[in-house]
């Protein structure tokens, strides 16, 4: 759901959190107690490439996915004399029912069952962030350099007509 500013859209931002950010510390929390106790397992969370840029139109859902990032990261270095390994995969653009109201430019989309593979690559890797695709990637650590004009221009159609996924697919977030 991006992010309006004229109304703002305060429950949808809300909401966004919640499933982005506080979905995933409950998921993980319901299974930490044991694997600690065990002293052996895998944490996985699915973040996002949008986690490192703030993109105009999308502050909600990058802030959301660089929560989960920082999380993540903060739980990988809690628990690495503990057995349990944590990993944050962070796809660029998956074909899903959210992105199909997308008419912007998406490159390096993914078919979700070929980034679902690569995330079970990557967790059987024990990879500690796996940012995927790589040009995807690189582009958007490239953009966290660029000026803020830059990226407000390329974007400028975009948050003149955002795209609203269907209402099945904004819980999926």
């Amino acid at each position: 759901m991006p992010t309006l500013l004229d109304p703002p859209n305060m429950a949808d931002i809300e909401n966004t959190f919640r499933v982005n950010v506080l979905g995933v510390v409950y998921a993980l929390q319901s299974v930490l107690p044991e694997m600690l106790r065990r002293r052996h397992g895998h944490l996985a969370a699915v973040s996002s490439l949008a986690a490192y840029k703030g993109l105009p139109g999308e502050s909600a859902y990058c802030a959301s996915k660089a929560a989960v990032n920082v999380y993540m990261e903060g739980l990988r270095i809690q628990l690495r004399d503990k057995g349990i390994a944590v990993t944050t995969l962070c796809p660029g653009f998956v074909r899903t029912p959210m992105t199909a109201a997308n008419d912007s430019p998406m490159p390096g989309v993914l078919d979700a069952d070929e980034a679902a593979r690569r995330m079970v690559r990557a967790i059987h890797r024990r990879r500690k962030v796996y940012n995927f695709p790589l040009g995807m990637s690189l582009f958007m650590k490239l953009t966290r350099w660029l000026p803020d004009w830059i990226v407000a221009r390329s974007m400028k159609n975009y948050n003149e007509s955002p795209p609203f996924p269907p209402t099945e697919a904004r819980v999926d977030r």
